[in-house]
């Protein structure tokens, strides 16, 4: 309700939001909200909650399905074996995995939570438009 009060439509939030949760799959590692700030302020979207929704995509759990997605597109098995080899000694190929996945499931994941997020905001727009009404 407090984002819907400064001057932001439903869709706005729901680009933030989009936006923040593409980015946030993303492994650009250790530069997450710079990135997704800088993208923010370019597109003037709301900063707050571009930054908020990356914060789903924290580890393990989306980095780890995008591995995964990766992982099978590059192989054509999922990854099933997690090991100091995997993980440690064979981390670039990882990282090269995470960025083939999230180029999948982040546009998924975006679209999902935008979604998400206009229902959520315009059933609040309507909600506060009608006790506008009645207030008067």
């Amino acid at each position: 309700r407090t984002l819907l009060t400064e001057n932001v439509t439903p869709g706005q939030l729901a680009a933030a939001g989009a936006v923040g949760v593409f980015l946030g799959a993303l492994p650009l590692l250790a530069a997450h909200t710079i990135v997704i700030l800088l993208v923010a302020g370019f597109f003037r979207l709301n900063k707050v909650a571009a930054v908020g929704t990356s914060q789903l995509c924290m580890p393990p759990l989306v980095p780890g399905l995008c591995i995964e997605a990766g992982y099978f597109m590059r192989n054509g098995e999922f990854l099933t074996e997690i090991s100091v080899e995997t993980l440690g000694y064979q981390a670039l190929d990882r990282i090269y995995e995470w960025l083939l996945g999230s180029l999948v499931l982040g546009p998924l994941l975006a679209v999902g939570i935008a979604l998400i997020i206009y229902m959520t905001a315009a059933a609040i727009s309507r909600e506060a438009g009608r006790k506008e009404h009645v207030v008067e």
